[in-house]
């Protein structure tokens, strides 16, 4: 196995090294409780596409907004993502993080499900592709 690293002295690379598995889980999950991510909360990621790069930013950014006035800072982004442009379509996503709570679940896929409704009826917007993608990998 060849590993090739900026940083070399890495904690993850040191458990790898010395196959110490504990530490590396012990590690990982304080840093994934300490920044709100799975398995200590859910996430529901949401992606726009479209042909036009000023629409899908435009779209984003009002679903984001609309988003936040209803979670606040449980709404992560717009962001593009790291590939800008795939298949011809422009994207962006928005991520949510949410309690592991299925009443606050359920409440977010409504908030979701009607902001996506709220964009997709308006003039023009309607050849936007929303993805939503809850508890992403």
């Amino acid at each position: 196995m060849l590993i090739q690293s900026l940083d070399p002295d890495h904690p993850v690379l040191g458990d790898v090294f010395q196959s110490d598995y504990q530490n590396f889980v012990k590690r990982e999950l304080a840093e994934r409780q300490a920044f709100s991510y799975p398995p200590f909360v859910r996430l529901i990621q949401i992606t726009l596409e479209h042909k036009d790069n000023n629409m899908v930013l435009s779209a984003a950014s009002e679903m984001g907004r609309l988003l936040r006035e209803r979670m606040g800072n449980r709404v992560l982004g717009p962001v593009t993502p790291t590939i800008a442009r795939l298949r011809g379509l422009y994207g962006q996503s928005i991520l949510i993080k949410l309690e592991k709570s299925s009443r606050v679940l359920e409440r977010a896929k409504l908030h979701v499900l009607d902001a996506k409704a709220l964009l997709i009826n308006r003039k023009g917007w309607r050849q936007l592709k929303i993805t939503i993608d809850v508890d992403p990998m």
